[in-house]
């Protein structure tokens, strides 16, 4: 059994984008000078667009973990033919290997092991296209983070000894 060590976000589209379309659907909806001052009736439409991106524009997760001295991920999305910005959403499994798996290269050390995950989560950027995957937490976590003892305490297949 392999032990999840990071969930890492993956969004229908940056937030720049989001911003920029939200901001622009409330523009063309209030061409009525008088609704254009209306604080209420704005914050409805920034609620109806979608609200906030961080959390409702989420449309799946990438769950790396360890296994041996390979860097794999599942990868967990809603499941829909197009996706569109919705309040309604269920995430389910759709595959237990998103990105071919990244060796950890030797000898293992936080620096080795940083690496891989980091090219790991790189890799799958490119298996899902026109979608953003959000390393924001990662980037502030990976250096802190002491690899070595997270790839031990997480990983199934370390040998006893080094344990």
């Amino acid at each position: 059994m392999t032990t999840t060590f990071l969930d890492v976000p993956v969004y229908r589209l940056p937030l720049e984008d989001y911003d920029r379309q939200q901001k622009s659907y409330i523009e063309k909806t209030l061409h009525d000078p008088v609704l254009r001052d209306n604080l209420a009736f704005r914050d409805h439409l920034w609620t109806s667009y979608g609200g906030c991106w961080f959390f409702n524009e989420i449309i799946g997760y990438i769950r790396p973990h360890f296994l041996g001295s390979q860097v794999r991920g599942e990868y967990f999305a809603v499941r829909r033919k197009r996706i569109v910005r919705t309040r309604h959403k269920q995430v389910e499994c759709v595959t237990h290997k998103l990105a071919p798996e990244v060796d950890i290269e030797n000898p293992i050390t936080d620096a080795t092991i940083e690496a891989a995950v980091r090219q790991y989560l790189k890799d799958c950027q490119r298996e899902v296209p026109r979608r953003h995957v959000h390393l924001k937490v990662f980037e502030v976590l990976a250096p802190h983070i002491r690899w070595y003892d997270l790839w031990v305490a997480t990983n199934p297949f370390v040998p006893q000894h080094v344990r």
